[in-house]
């Protein structure tokens, strides 16, 4: 099994943040991460895509 997990640098690019804001979310516990030792690593397809869906917010008229 073949996982491709995001550096913080990485996440950065593919959520179009900071890399300081995702060390403070990370700090904050605020997005989901993996500790591998010393290494946060982040999972794109299992976790970090659904808590940028779970964090979508829709104005009223889009919701039906």
């Amino acid at each position: 099994m073949s996982k491709n997990l995001l550096t913080i640098e990485q996440l950065s690019e593919y959520i179009g943040v900071k890399p300081s804001t995702i060390y403070q979310w990370t700090h904050y516990k605020k997005i989901p991460y993996i500790k591998l030792g010393s290494f946060v690593r982040f999972d794109p397809d299992d976790q970090i895509d659904s808590w940028v869906a779970g964090n979508t917010l829709l104005p009223p008229e889009c919701i039906q």
